[in-house]
């Protein structure tokens, strides 16, 4: 946390697997007042884009193993750095990211390095998460190139995630907080924001 002009601003990672509503959070929270949101996602198809032009958000999603390169990875790291320095002390700094994804031949982990953690010095993480057939739902529903789960793939895509959000906190010794994202989109924003805008200006 950052105290300026007796304001305080958080830097929170907010975090859960595909298809468990963090997008449409951190679009919500970037309409916030006093809120500036990072799309991971969106920043590591823009550098897989520059080495394949015509490459789909789609594609990236579907082939992840093909098209995003450790270096990509490292590359969206820095921009992510070069964000939160650029706006932590105006406003409060949300981070919509994952370090599991799901791949066609099982589940690939890419998660901070302790010195981008360090560096980050997220004040704290949020995670969200459903039930196991919500994601398989939404994820049949609108695949945008998602691979398709099975209800124990569910299940195990959200242990993951939780377990990388889990020693995130452990290792920063920061607070983590679990939202249940099964709810109108709405209500998930009033949730993240009685957690950190209330306590943050």
């Amino acid at each position: 946390m950052n105290i300026l002009k007796d304001k305080i601003y958080e830097v929170v990672l907010l975090t859960g697997t595909a298809a468990v509503g963090k997008s449409t959070l951190s679009r919500k929270i970037g309409k916030t007042h006093n809120f500036k949101a990072f799309e991971y996602g969106d920043e590591l198809f823009n550098q897989a884009a520059q080495k394949h032009p015509e490459i789909t958000h789609s594609e990236t999603r579907s082939h992840s193993e093909i098209y995003i390169s450790d270096k990509d990875v490292r590359n969206t790291d820095e921009a992510l750095q070069l964000f939160i320095k650029e706006f932590r002390n105006e406003y409060n700094v949300v981070i919509d990211s994952h370090a599991v994804s799901k791949e066609s031949y099982g589940f690939r982990s890419e998660p901070f390095a302790l010195g981008q953690l360090q560096r980050a010095n997220f004040s704290r993480i949020v995670c969200l998460y459903c039930e196991p057939n919500v994601i398989v739902e939404r994820t049949k529903n609108n695949p945008e190139g998602r691979p398709a789960l099975t209800i124990k793939e569910a299940e195990f895509y959200q242990s993951l995630q939780s377990s990388v959000a889990i020693t995130y906190s452990t290792i920063l010794g920061v607070p983590l907080h679990f939202i249940n994202s099964n709810t109108n989109p709405d209500d998930v924003l009033k949730k993240f924001l009685s957690i950190v805008g209330s306590k943050s200006h």
